[in-house]
């Protein structure tokens, strides 16, 4: 392969074919255009899980949406086909790895991607995130970005690991903004070889400039003391505050670690520290 791709999954090959006058109906015979509305888990809702493989007619209809312009058709898409082109790449060139939600309608619309990409000559992998499509929480919610970014650094580290597997681009079209971004970032953290969206006013594709991120020093030596990261005879992921305390690692130095994200606490009590996964991924 002569790249890897990365590429944040959203919902707009649904609300486009929800406004396309040969597709619609077929979708709103299913109550698709209802779906966005409907609490995620409820009955309604989760019928949808159904509609999301080869034989049935929402996934026929929405994979013939897409062969009619595939541009048009979604956000990914637009930018897979824009990026294709400036680096004269083939699908047959690429490994594309599509991130969705743990939603039904992110199975939906990752199968269809899935399918008419693999049919075009690309191999695909979907990914799933937790937390961005069903939390309930703000908790929840940033865990879902954590999943996120910890899935693509693993990814990006583990290609970059090997020069003999090309490069490795994010393309941060499909999905919220919240998504997007901590997708950027964890491309920016784990050195991605470029990161690309489409710019919404001129249709154009922009490419991120890739500036290195770093943890910064002081944060990277006192995680170091803490869970001993460079020596994997000692090294550990989690803590008690206690020892923390024991160690003479104050609670105002805890705190700064949570601020920064690189750490939360576990147990019920609170009573301990865990490293964060997607720091974990980025530094072991």
């Amino acid at each position: 392969m002569k790249a890897t791709l990365l590429i944040t999954c959203g919902a707009s090959l649904l609300t486009n074919a929800l406004k396309d006058t040969k597709s619609s109906d077929k979708l709103r015979k299913y109550g698709l255009d209802k779906i966005m509305s409907m609490d995620i888990g409820s009955i309604e809702y989760e019928k949808v899980r159904g509609y999301a493989y080869k034989g049935h007619e929402v996934f026929q209809t929405l994979l013939d949406y897409i062969k009619a312009d595939s541009i048009k058709a979604s956000a990914e898409l637009n930018t897979l086909e824009l990026f294709l082109r400036l680096h004269k790449l083939s699908y047959n060139d690429v490994k594309i790895y599509l991130y969705r939600s743990d939603t039904s309608v992110g199975l939906l619309i990752a199968n269809v991607l899935e399918h008419y990409l693999q049919e075009k000559g690309s191999t695909v992998e979907t990914i799933e995130v937790k937390g961005f499509g069903t939390a309930k929480t703000l908790n929840e919610f940033q865990e879902g970005m954590v999943d996120l970014m910890t899935k693509i650094i693993r990814i990006t580290k583990g290609i970059k690991a090997n020069n003999n597997k090309g490069k490795v681009y994010v393309l941060a079209s499909g999905g919220f903004k919240p998504e997007t971004t901590a997708a950027v970032i964890a491309a920016l953290l784990a050195q991605a070889d470029g990161i690309y969206y489409v710019y919404e006013h001129n249709r154009e594709l922009v490419e991120i400039p890739a500036i290195p991120l770093a943890i910064n020093h002081n944060a990277l030596d006192l995680l170091d003391k803490i869970f001993h990261i460079k020596d994997s005879s000692k090294r550990r992921w989690s803590i008690s505050i206690d020892e923390l305390l024991a160690m003479g690692i104050d609670t105002s130095m805890i705190e700064e670690l949570e601020f920064m994200g690189l750490v939360n606490r576990k147990g019920e009590l609170q009573n301990k520290l865990e490293i964060r996964e997607w720091v974990k991924e980025l530094l072991y």
